[in-house]
């Protein structure tokens, strides 16, 4: 067995676009809320005596090994409820007994996860449902079948049936993440795998310099700036890298990993007798 870097990463998205988390304080909020190491200690059995972690925190939406990683921008890998507190009630938000309420109402958060992810990291949506219900939020779980997810999640066309979505991207060499958060346009394929429909004209504008990027160094400028605009504006939570990992049989041999796409290196492979 061995791992191999596919430039995954997981996220929690959520939907700006309704009740108190259309507000950037909340969403804010909700990334202190968190305790990523417990999380990966959790669902995914991190070994912290491992020097060799296959799973490392992202701030961004990108793995730390690429160059469009902007590394001056912090991780949170545990949670701060002083913070999260101190945010909420900037946006609004009273607390009432243990719960947290806006406009007079209990802030309930509807988190779905793509159901294929949980041989991944066993119990992750559970996991992150009782950080929340800790932190004050009331909370309703489901998790998602794979062809959901593909036909109508990352479409953006359950939009209305959640508040929060645990997901993963993959990337092969082309790193590009326009169509995760540019304003989605039908007409245009624009914005295809927008899936809260998330929508920042600032963002929009680093998305078009991406766009017309003419060298690696203005490419990377304005990956750098899209990194800083979501781990301020939140419209995905982000958590962490994980390797890929391949096993054979030990007859193969000669095997070569090809991260991006799998076989495309097997001419070497031989069955020894």
């Amino acid at each position: 067995m061995r791992s191999y870097d596919l430039r995954s990463w997981w996220f929690v998205a959520l939907n700006t676009n309704t009740g108190a988390l259309s507000k950037k304080e909340v969403r804010q909020a909700l990334n202190y809320s968190i305790d990523r190491s417990e999380l990966r200690e959790k669902s995914i059995g991190f070994d912290k005596n491992d020097k060799e972690s296959p799973c490392e925190f992202i701030s961004g939406p990108f793995v730390q090994s690429s160059v469009y990683y902007d590394r001056q921008v912090p991780t949170v890998p545990f949670a701060d409820r002083r913070k999260a507190d101190a945010l909420l009630q900037a946006a609004g938000l009273e607390k009432q007994g243990l719960n947290w309420f806006y406009n007079g109402e209990p802030v309930v958060l509807r988190i779905g996860m793509n159901a294929t992810l949980d041989k991944e990291a066993t119990d992750l949506l559970t996991q992150l449902s009782n950080q929340l219900s800790e932190a004050g939020f009331s909370t309703r779980v489901y998790k998602i079948s794979e062809d959901d997810w593909n036909r109508k999640v990352i479409n953006g066309r359950a939009a209305n049936e959640y508040d929060m979505l645990i997901g993963k991207w993959s990337f092969g060499m082309n790193e590009d993440v326009n169509d995760l958060f540019q304003t989605r346009v039908e007409s245009k394929y624009q914005g295809r795998h927008n899936i809260f429909n998330y929508t920042n004209t600032e963002v929009d504008a680093t998305l078009v310099e991406y766009e017309k990027a003419r060298t690696t160094d203005a490419a990377k400028n304005a990956y750098h700036k899209l990194h800083q605009q979501l781990a301020d504006d939140l419209p995905y939570l982000f958590l962490w890298k994980l390797d890929t990992k391949s096993a054979w049989r030990a007859e193969v041999k000669d095997i070569i990993i090809s991260p991006y796409y799998y076989f495309t290196a097997i001419d070497r492979w031989y069955v020894a007798k």
